[in-house]
């Protein structure tokens, strides 16, 4: 973390960056981003692991909190 403002843009100007080109083309507006994320099934997938009893879990609670 840079001490001051100039600091950070010396370092940064001191960076050697060189950018690829993405593999896909990149939604050109709001819309096409929409049904990007809509449509594109994900790389993976997560499951949800079920174990215990949630309901007997929250009745032996000694105390519960409830907030909106």
């Amino acid at each position: 973390m840079a001490e001051t403002e100039w600091a950070a843009i010396q370092a940064a100007q001191a960076l050697q960056v060189t950018w690829s080109e993405p593999r896909t083309q990149l939604p050109a507006n709001r819309e096409a981003v929409d049904d990007y994320l809509t449509d594109t099934k994900p790389v993976r997938e997560l499951t949800t692991i079920k174990r215990g009893d949630v309901d007997s879990a929250f009745t032996q609670a000694a105390k519960t909190l409830q907030a909106t």
